[in-house]
């Protein structure tokens, strides 16, 4: 389609920054020491900490709900298990004990027919864990190839520094790119552009349900659409893709900014080396029509970096 370039230099988009809080930092660090924990069954009453194994049965006017029964669902004392309250109720029970309690679901519960709603809840204990935390030590670091817990807290610090960054980075290309589009005019897409970014789109989305263990199937049942409905919902960022996709070329040529072939060269032997062995991957990577693909993100990353550098304040 033909493309009429507006003012693509002064976006003056300001990207923002975010300090790491010491709390973020500390709920990482008991995210890595909950994976170290030691559980032993204890033959006394669930107090604060424990691990609860509980058969539940959940009720709404009497009537049991449907779906609301579980056997073997772990509750962490001191932790909200999906009702807040819910493992409040478990201090002070024996193994086999039953505890009957009214809690109110959240409201924003996916199960619309008890959302917000009392619940009565019976529980049966089956088990009872003591839990013992790794102490916050030098020891603990070493665990994750440290040598002192300060240096894994700074590391830490770090890792979720460079995450709000690059959180940020794409913030800031995102609205910069929206506000270029606006300025920017297109004449009519073609359809079958627009078709096959969606199809890319769901593609991306069931490699990303199947690297999460699930199927698509499952995930297309939990949102109760159909992989046309779904498709429909995704035409619009699908078009917003085509157009940032044509806008990045068409600014390409109008600056003229092109990756040479030794930078295409480069990241070739760079994949490549992460592949080493596995062959079918690299006769793919050595193909010409793989060259080309990487042509086109090289371009596409150089047109971006030179955008950032005219529109981002940092």
């Amino acid at each position: 389609p033909e493309i009429k370039l507006g003012d693509y230099k002064n976006a003056k988009v300001k990207m923002q920054k975010e300090e790491v809080r010491d709390e973020e930092v500390f709920k990482t660090i008991e995210h890595l020491r909950e994976t170290r924990v030691k559980e032993k069954i204890v033959e006394r009453e669930a107090k604060e900490s424990d691990k609860v194994i509980v058969d539940i049965e959940m009720f709404l006017d009497n009537v049991p709900i449907e779906g609301g029964q579980g056997k073997g669902a772990i509750v962490i004392v001191g932790k909200d298990y999906i009702v807040p309250g819910f493992d409040k109720n478990l201090i002070g029970a024996k193994k086999n004990e039953r505890r009957d309690f009214k809690l109110p679901y959240p409201e924003g519960h996916h199960m619309k027919n008890i959302a917000g709603k009392i619940v009565e809840f019976k529980a049966v204990v089956k088990e009872v864990y003591e839990r013992e935390l790794p102490a916050l030590d030098d020891s603990f670091a070493g665990h994750f190839g440290i040598n002192k817990f300060e240096e894994l807290k700074n590391n830490i610090r770090k890792s979720i520094e460079y995450e709000k960054k690059h959180q940020a980075e794409e913030k800031a290309e995102i609205e910069m790119l929206d506000k270029i589009l606006a300025k920017t005019k297109f004449g009519d897409i073609p359809e079958m552009l627009i078709n096959h970014e969606a199809q890319t789109m769901i593609a991306e989305l069931e490699h990303s349900v199947a690297s999460q263990g699930g199927k698509f199937e499952d995930y297309l049942t939990s949102i109760k659409k159909t992989r046309e409905q779904l498709i429909l919902d995704l035409l619009p960022d699908a078009v917003k893709r085509v157009k940032s996709a044509l806008l990045i070329r068409e600014i390409a040529k109008a600056e003229k900014i092109e990756v040479s072939e030794k930078e295409i060269e480069e990241a070739q032997e760079n994949l490549l080396r992460q592949y080493k062995g596995y062959e079918k991957v690299e006769a793919r990577i050595k193909e010409e029509g793989h060259k080309n693909y990487l042509r086109n993100v090289l371009n596409n990353r150089k047109v971006i970096e030179k955008l950032k550098e005219w529109n981002v304040m940092k």
